[in-house]
């Protein structure tokens, strides 16, 4: 019996913190044409360093750009982790195990969380948000991303809790959390009659309302609909995989000298027949959850996201590779929504992944000091297609069609000689 438990702290802030009106880059100019050395190294900034502006703007720092802002209470994220298994010797050389593993982020960081999205009332004004008005920091605005510096402006824009930018993302802000549970069940065999095996075959969930700052990474992972309900956002974990079966294994075939059958064999025949070792991963899971996203988002929030309306059962009986799931079961929300799928389909997946991974040895021994081994691995050795996601962006030609493949076999060979 074993048992564990655990509190892991991480970073308050990952990478550096942004310091908006206090950093400031001076570019170098090394040459002009390409070929003639303008400022050189001996005096590499002839018109001086450019300082930050510091608080000298004062509330016209970052004004018609959208600015990183960091909440002052950053509370450090921690990761509860706890276990319990029971293992069991069947026999000198077998056992099997059972192990419950349970793991709970508390205060975690969101990736990003737009803090000058529309007021979720103010989206019963309709069409009339993104009419022309007058703009009030005309003049005072000289330069914007977002329209800030013209003589009108959406009347929209200036109902927002910051109207003098054109948005305010606070980053990594805290308060996210994830759960995940599992139940792994393993059988091992150890070395004995030239073989071993480990089997292991997981059961688990993965739930959490933000993958972090590394979110960007998940293909198909959507923006937070509505900034001002992050609890919403709730719902199965990208990289959830509920049944994972993986067995390892090595096994020395009986041939050659010292072993069951021509166990008498030397010289030439043993260096042919003899030595050979079969090794392999096989690999069984589940595939992961489907995040459908819209190709337009029509909130006109100024800030928040959207996704489409579930309007059906998403599941076909036979899904292809040009239909995945119901394309049909999605539809556009009426403006000024935000959608009801949630963040990750519970019970819609991409393709499980299979893969047998080979390898064959042969052995030499050349008196006591000297072993050669030559051997050739085979990467998904059966050659089965595992299918990638299919496309998750409602709206686009391709929605539910899978386009794209991993990897087919592949073969490579290696020759070692241990001394």
């Amino acid at each position: 019996m074993r048992a564990g438990f655990g509190i892991f702290y991480t970073q308050a802030f990952q990478l550096s913190p942004p310091n908006d009106g206090f950093s400031q880059t001076t570019p170098y100019v090394g040459t002009v044409d390409g070929i003639t050395p303008l400022n050189l190294l001996s005096n590499p900034f002839p018109g001086g360093v450019v300082s930050p502006p510091g608080r000298s703007l004062g509330g016209l720092t970052d004004v018609g750009i959208s600015p990183t802002a960091v909440e002052n209470y950053r509370p450090t994220p921690y990761v509860e982790q706890w276990m319990y298994g029971l293992q069991y010797a069947i026999s000198p050389n077998n056992m099997i195990g059972a192990t419950y593993l349970g793991n709970h982020g508390v205060k975690l960081t969101f990736s990003g969380v737009q803090m000058d999205q529309l007021p979720v009332r103010d989206l019963s004004i309709g069409n009339a948000l993104l009419a022309p008005v007058t703009n009030p920091f005309h003049g005072y605005i000289t330069s914007s991303g977002c329209g800030l510096n013209n003589a009108t402006v959406p009347a929209g824009q200036l109902l927002r809790p910051f109207p003098e930018y054109c948005g305010v993302n606070d980053t990594q802000l805290p308060g996210a959390f994830s759960s995940y549970n599992a139940v792994e069940f393993t059988f091992q065999h150890r070395w004995a009659q030239a073989m071993q095996i480990g089997i292991s075959y997981t059961v688990s969930k993965y739930i959490d309302n933000s993958a972090g700052p590394g979110e960007w990474a998940n293909i198909g992972s959507a923006e937070d609909r509505n900034n001002y309900n992050l609890s919403a956002e709730k719902s199965l974990d990208g990289d959830d995989i509920p049944q994972s079966l993986v067995v390892n294994y090595v096994y020395q075939l009986p041939v050659g000298q010292g072993r069951r059958f021509a166990s008498n064999i030397k010289g030439v025949g043993n260096a042919i027949l003899g030595g050979w070792q079969v090794s392999g991963i096989t690999t069984y899971k589940s595939g992961f959850p489907l995040s459908i996203v819209p190709a337009t988002n029509n909130t006109n929030s100024f800030g928040g996201g959207q996704r489409p309306n579930l309007v059906g059962n998403p599941h076909i009986s036979n899904p292809t590779i040009s239909e995945w799931f119901n394309v049909n079961a999605f539809a556009q929300p009426a403006p000024f929504t935000f959608g009801d799928v949630p963040r990750y389909m519970p019970n819609l997946r991409a393709p499980g992944y299979k893969d047998w991974d080979l390898a064959i040895e042969k052995w030499w021994n050349w008196r006591e000091r000297v072993r050669v081994q030559f051997r050739g691995e085979m990467y998904n050795a059966f050659n089965q297609v595992n299918f990638y996601a299919p496309n998750q962006t409602f709206g686009s030609p391709g929605f539910g069609r899978i386009s794209a493949a991993l990897d087919p076999r592949d073969v490579q060979f290696g020759l070692k000689v241990y001394w």
